[in-house]
């Protein structure tokens, strides 16, 4: 005896509606589920790329001071504040703009690094930003004099700093 809402031809069952429905409701749920997973797993990515982009402007920073200790040109840090640290590697990343005014910030896009000479600011918009904490529209660095314990506050170091704390994905 066949099922309801089957119906038989020959000796061939034949799929209803119902069937066709719930095969699809499986699809979509599944599909969403891997959405979800996919995006997740590019905001990672994206950053880690920003990640690893600031630590290669850290190290260009350090071989900047070095290279001016060195020399005995301590005199010189102090112009590094506020200076685009980008200068400082080998080769800007794919998606530096550079420079952008901070009058407009819808000038960057979604991705792209850029400089503002204006605040003295490094910036990048990301692309995705769900898990980011607070849910800032740009991400800010800054290049800011390390000063020393001597009274006279002589200039020891440069550092690449947050301009807004941020967390993303902790």
């Amino acid at each position: 005896m066949p099922k309801s809402g089957t119906i038989v031809v020959g000796r061939e069952r034949v799929t209803t509606w119902m069937e066709y429905g719930v095969a699809a409701a499986v699809i979509g749920v599944v599909a969403a589920v891997l959405l979800g997973a996919v995006l997740h797993y590019e905001e990672l990515g994206e950053k880690t790329e920003v990640e690893l982009t600031i630590l290669n402007i850290r190290a260009g920073l350090r071989f900047q001071v070095a290279d001016r200790i060195m020399n005995g040109r301590t005199n010189e840090l102090l112009a590094l504040d506020g200076s685009n640290p980008v200068r400082w590697l080998e080769r800007p990343p794919a998606n530096y703009a550079g420079e952008c005014r901070s009058a407009n910030p819808d000038a960057i896009y979604r991705g792209q690094w850029c400089f503002d000479p204006d605040r003295k600011e490094l910036r990048y918009r990301p692309r995705l930003r769900s898990n980011l904490s607070p849910d800032l529209y740009v991400l800010r660095w800054r290049v800011v004099p390390v000063f020393g314990t001597t009274r006279n506050r002589t200039v020891d170091s440069l550092a690449l700093v947050n301009v807004e704390t941020y967390r993303w994905f902790q």
